[in-house]
């Protein structure tokens, strides 16, 4: 019994898989580290990484310091069928843990970059719209 209506995405029920980011120490033997392995945000129904061709996937980028992780998400996904899904950035710790959404509002994110100086993040932007196409933009 599901406490909400399951989505499906040609050949699987969006449920079955998500997509995730792993980080691998490089000592020898050691265990990759799942870092969105517990989240709310993973857990919640409407979670997806970017999609396209039937796959989905997180444009990920490291923070300059290392400390943690930027990736582009939805938390929206089981409304499309009624309703714009909004891919977000977000911010994860590099130990793992709840991201934290970074973007606002109905533009959807994608592709973090930061600058070669780490002081600023840059991202496509294509902004929420009435239209059947908008021009997206880097911001």
């Amino acid at each position: 019994v599901y406490d909400h209506f399951p989505v499906r995405d040609f050949d699987r029920w969006l449920d079955d898989r998500h997509a995730s980011l792993f980080v691998q120490p490089l000592t020898p033997g050691a265990a990759a580290i799942d870092l969105l392995a517990g989240s709310p945000l993973v857990a919640a129904a409407g979670y997806s990484g970017q999609t396209g061709s039937g796959s989905e996937h997180l444009a990920a980028a490291w923070v300059p310091d290392g400390s943690g992780v930027v990736f582009a998400a939805t938390d929206n996904r089981d409304q499309a069928a009624r309703a714009d899904t909004v891919t977000a950035l977000w911010l994860v710790p590099a130990t793992g843990g709840e991201p934290r959404r970074l973007t606002t509002g109905d533009a959807s994110f994608g592709t973090p970059t930061f600058a070669a100086d780490g002081r600023a993040l840059y991202a496509e932007m294509e902004p929420g719209s009435d239209k059947v196409y908008t021009l997206g933009r880097l911001v």
